[in-house]
């Protein structure tokens, strides 16, 4: 279930979920409905959802804002924190590597296989760790592959490398006497008119996939035909990168 309301939250968060805390779009009509008995406490309707959620053992509630469209949403995931066949599509897709992941490292697979996409913050509601400690497990996920990172600083989110297995075949192109494939003089070529390209940009430009782009930038990068330079992930020629 999902459910959406415009303007943006009154209060943080982390807030939010803890509970306790509570600040009205409308104070009269709040008031109002306490006085006939029809209202609750201040800032005690999340943790009854999050109570309700937990005792049914499904996955957290997402809260977040939606600031392009100035709007907030709530999804009410009515599934498992780790349903069997997500397992089951987690290890038919790293195969015999899902057997050295530990439970955090799963629970944030799970998360982004099966909402899309998951971020720092995301997982943080999930998980009683601070947020230093979910970069390094995220950092962690990224450097073996299984996850692939887009954006910076509060706007980077992860993406599960579906592909994951054919990542053999993107190291097979990393020698360098081996002629560039169609797909690498195209990203060239449009670096060489634009100045620079990014994982986005590809994406959109070529039709690529999430994971097929950043293989491509990837090796091109290896191969020192291209560089990312600055806090984004602009890629330029070798000969700009300096």
């Amino acid at each position: 279930m999902e459910f959406t309301n415009p303007e943006s939250l009154k209060i943080d968060l982390e807030s939010i979920f803890k509970g306790g805390n509570s600040k009205s779009r409308n104070p009269r009509i709040q008031k109002m409905f306490s006085l006939i008995g029809l209202g609750e406490g201040a800032g005690s309707g999340f943790p009854k959802i999050l109570a309700a959620w937990n005792e049914q053992s499904w996955r957290t509630p997402e809260l977040k804002e939606e600031t392009n469209l100035n709007q907030v949403s709530l999804k009410l995931w009515m599934i498992s924190m780790l349903p069997e066949e997500c397992l089951e599509s987690l290890k038919s897709i790293f195969g015999k590597a899902f057997n050295s992941f530990n439970k955090d490292e799963v629970l944030i697979l799970a998360t982004a296989y099966l909402e899309g996409s998951v971020n720092n913050a995301r997982i943080q509601l999930m998980m009683d760790k601070h947020s230093y400690g979910i970069t390094g497990i995220l950092h962690d996920l990224v450097e073996k592959e299984t996850l692939i990172e887009d954006g910076y600083g509060r706007g980077k989110v992860y993406y599960l490398n579906d592909e994951y297995n054919s990542n053999v075949d993107f190291n097979n192109i990393l020698i360098k006497d081996k002629p560039l494939n169609n797909d690498q003089i195209n990203i060239l070529e449009y670096i060489k008119v634009n100045g620079s390209i990014s994982n986005k940009e590809c994406r959109e430009k070529f039709e690529f996939g999430k994971t097929k782009a950043f293989g491509l930038l990837k090796n091109l990068e290896e191969l020192e035909k291209i560089k990312k330079v600055g806090k984004g992930s602009k890629m330029v020629p070798m000969s700009r990168a300096f």
